[in-house]
Formats: C-alpha cells, structure tokens, sequence
C-alpha cells in the first residue's frame, strides 16, 4: 500500500501543471481502520514569497495545549526555479505560530507563544521535511499549518506537499487551501486499510540497523527507542582462556537477560559480541588447538541458549601479523557457522579493511551480516563521508554482496587531526555546543553530526546495501533534536521505525 501511495505520489510531483485556471478532482479519500474517512495529504501550487503565497491545511479535530502535532512536507521547484528554503509554520487560534525554516531554526520573522518547536524539529528524509511541534495552547478548530516560500524570485516556483498530518502519532483529517493561487488543492488519498496509507517515508525495505551495546554504558537500553532498530550487540563477551567457559563484564546474567527480554518484545535481534579491540590476545591461545576451538564453539552456541540470544557476533580485531589467529579463523568460522544454522541463530561480524586481507571471502560469506567500521581512522576527521564509503566498497570488491554489508557509524569523536586523541562522546559534544548536531566539527573535536549521518544512510539506500551499524549507542544525545539514532531512523524508515 504505501509503494502504490508513493508511485502515486511522485508521479502527481512529476507533472509540469499548466499554471492556468484548471479544475482537479480530488481523488478517493482514504479509510481508516475504524471507517473514518481522512483526507490528510494535499498537492498544491507554491508561489514566491513576493507574490504572498500559501499553502496551507487546516486540522478538522481539536489541539490542545501539549499535543504534538507532526506533519511532512515536500518542496518541488517548476521548470526553470529553484527552490532554496520555506517558512513552515503552524498556529491556531489566530497569530499564534511559530517559523521554521527548511533547516529547522526560527527565521528571525514574528514568533509567538502558540507553538514551540519539538525537540526534533525538522529532519530531511528521502526528500521531505519531517516536522513537529506542541501546542502550547488549546485550540477548539481552525489549527493550521502553512508552508511559505522564501528566497525565491517573483512568479510560480512549483509545487508543495503537506502530508501525513497527525496528533500525538494519530492521523487527522484535514482541509487544504491556497492564498494567493488560482489552482485549488488537491487531496492525495486512496482507498486502504488505514494503516499509514499516506506514510511518505516508510521504505518498502527493511534495512539493518544494528546497534552495539557495551557492559560499561547500559543505562540507556530502558530508554531506546527500538523502532529505530532492528538488532543489538551485546559487547563484549570472550572465553576464559583457561577453562574456554564463557564470561562477561556485564552486572550479572540477570541484567543481560533484562536488555534481551525488552529488547526483543520490541521486535529487535539480540547477539552476544565476542573480541573487541583489547580481546584479541585471548584468541591467539585458543584457536591453534583443533579441540580448543571445537569446545570454544560448543559453548558459544550453550551460551546463546541459555541467554536466550538471537545470534553470535565476532569482532575480532587484530593486524594480519596475528597469524595465531587468522591461520584458524577460517575453521573456526565455518564451525560456528554449521552450528548456528543447526540452533538456527544468526552469525555476524565486525570487521575493517586495514586486517580484512587476512579473511578469506569465502569465510566473509558465511556471516549473515558483515558490519564495516568505517570509523578510527586518523587525520582532520575519524570518519568522513569518503572514508566510508571506500571501505564498504573495498568489501564489494572483495565479492561479498551489498545485502549483507552494513556501513558502521560514530557516535563519538576525537580531537580533529590528532591519532584518535580525547576520544568524546557525541552525547558530550552536544552538551558543549547546542549547534554541535548540524556539523562536524565542535570545539576541536571532529565527528559526524546528523548531515552527515542522513548523507551516509541515503549512499547505504542509493547503492543497495543491507544497512549501518553503531558504535555505540550509549554515546548518542537523549535529546531528540540532537539525536543521531532517530537521525538514522527517519531517514531509514521513517516516522513509523523498523517494524
């Protein structure tokens, strides 16, 4: 439903309007799964801001003070324009409103005490700009939402969408209409179920988005949003070298089967990680022995049933001059693969191109997602947009399939042209600068803010790969605003998440 939506959608976008005076008949109105008709998507032509032209909707239900009203909005310029920003602002009651402009700062222009912005404010996704706001007022009828052009010479500059108008996450109908144009909205609906028929944003794609989780910062895993993920990685577990038993730094069992529990009652996979930067040592005395590895693999596996576990991830992380492990690593891997597929858990890994030389392809493939750290490298910045892609490509190359490659994504930052100097949390970078999220660089330290983040999640859906990864997610921001994780979530999904 949403893809018939969407065709319809961009092929309404598509068309070059005759700017003359022209009837449109709206099309089917949408139903919802309670029978209510919702009409909450409108096409209409967009103006200069020198010819004073708005497109507006009007909510037919009542605000009241502390509702959060979201909504989406496309900007599509007519041949021979260019659209470079709108005001977006929404009112009710009169004057009350506040602006916003396409990057989600107020403009400067009159604000009022009707409406302030969320804390997420405006997001770009797939093209649209993803808003919303909390009334600070009630407000009985007439609540309005406006798009008005700027920065644009006089004459019609295209065509704007407002769509997806909702009221604490419910869809509402809504009313369309033009100041200063001659054409009339029209509504975007088609006959449906009502479950997000009009979603712009969902993608007809799952695509992975897997976070990890370490033993040292789990105080986050209650507050997760988990619709912006589809698996967590528990690091880090590793076998006592002596006895081969496996062991943690978590709290307890208990506490690893708290995040496990909450986390798959919310639809997402949880793994056990083993290795890590500092684990490799262990593995250079278990994997020359033939009978060590055999055990190591049989209680790996008892491991993950026990803990209730989806899967096992390997993060090995060592130079190709540990031959004590990559001479074995193959073996070791198809051991571990042929009993996961036998207790029917998944096998994932976390690798990088500066020791993946020392894996063969065919042991690469045998992983159900291989997660490419594109982050820690030196210079100006630890993880540029560049840098990640060359080494997600480096993977392709070697023959293993974009589906399975997952593009690996900071949540932290050090001191720009330093060897990974004053490693900070994105979290405290954005406690130390309230712009720190729109850029990349904060007070000497280097990053990814959240245009980078979006730049990087779109190449991840642009060139067909299975998704990102996290490092880590207890580094992120709580703020929403400021929040890489729903940064990634909307841009992947959407407002309605993985599921």
């Amino acid at each position: 439903m949403r893809r018939i939506f969407r065709k319809f959608l961009s092929a309404m976008l598509a068309l070059v309007m005759a700017w003359t005076c022209m009837c449109i008949s709206p099309a089917t109105a949408a139903e919802t799964s309670t029978g209510e008709t919702r009409i909450n998507s409108y096409l209409m032509e967009m103006k200069s801001s020198t010819d004073h032209s708005r497109c507006r909707v009007k909510l037919t239900d009542a605000v009241s003070n502390g509702d959060v009203i979201s909504f989406y909005v496309k900007l599509v310029a007519a041949s021979g324009s260019t659209v470079t920003g709108a005001d977006m602002y929404a009112r009710g009651g009169g004057a009350n409103a506040i602006y916003l402009n396409s990057a989600g700062a107020e403009t400067g222009r009159a604000v009022y005490s009707g409406m302030h912005i969320a804390d997420n404010a405006i997001f770009e996704v797939d093209g649209w700009y993803y808003i919303e706001c909390v009334a600070k007022a009630n407000c009985s009828s007439g609540f309005e939402l406006s798009v008005d052009a700027i920065n644009i010479a006089s004459g019609t500059i295209g065509q704007c969408v407002i769509a997806g108008v909702k009221i604490n996450g419910e869809e509402v109908a809504v009313v369309g209409y033009n100041s200063g144009s001659t054409i009339p909205a029209v509504a975007i609906t088609e006959p449906g179920t009502g479950e997000d028929d009009d979603e712009p944003t969902t993608s007809d794609t799952t695509y992975i988005n897997m976070g990890y989780l370490p033993y040292y910062r789990t105080d986050c895993y209650e507050d997760l949003d988990y619709d912006a993920l589809t698996h967590i990685c528990l690091a880090f577990f590793n076998p006592d070298v002596d006895t081969l038993e496996i062991t943690h730094r978590f709290d307890s069992d208990a506490e690893v089967e708290a995040i496990v529990e909450l986390a798959q009652s919310n639809g997402v996979k949880v793994l056990a990680s083993y290795g890590g930067s500092s684990g490799k040592t262990i593995y250079t005395e278990i994997l020359p022995n033939s009978s060590d590895r055999a055990e190591l693999v049989e209680n790996m596996i008892q491991n993950a049933l026990d803990l209730g576990l989806d899967g096992i991830d390997i993060d090995i992380e060592a130079s190709e001059s540990y031959t004590a492990i990559w001479n074995y690593y193959g073996d070791f891997i198809s051991r571990l693969r042929q009993r996961c597929d036998e207790e029917d858990l998944l096998l994932t890994t976390a690798t990088a191109d500066w020791y993946a030389d020392a894996i063969s392809t065919t042991t690469l493939n045998q992983f159900d997602i291989v997660g490419v750290m594109c982050y820690d490298d030196g210079g100006a910045n630890h993880s540029t947009y560049a840098m990640a892609v060359e080494m997600v490509e480096y993977f392709v190359d070697r023959g293993v399939p974009k589906s399975k490659i997952v593009m690996g994504l900071p949540f932290y930052g050090y001191t720009a042209n330093t060897e990974r100097e004053n490693s900070t949390t994105y979290k405290a970078i954005c406690e130390a600068d309230s712009t720190a999220y729109t850029k990349d660089l904060s007070n000497g330290i280097a990053y990814n803010g959240i245009p980078t983040i979006q730049r990087k999640c779109q190449y991840v859906m642009d060139e067909g790969f299975g998704g990102v990864m996290i490092w880590e997610l207890g580094q992120d921001s709580p703020v929403q605003q400021y929040s890489l994780l729903r940064a990634i979530k909307l841009e992947l999904y959407g407002e309605a998440g993985a599921r």
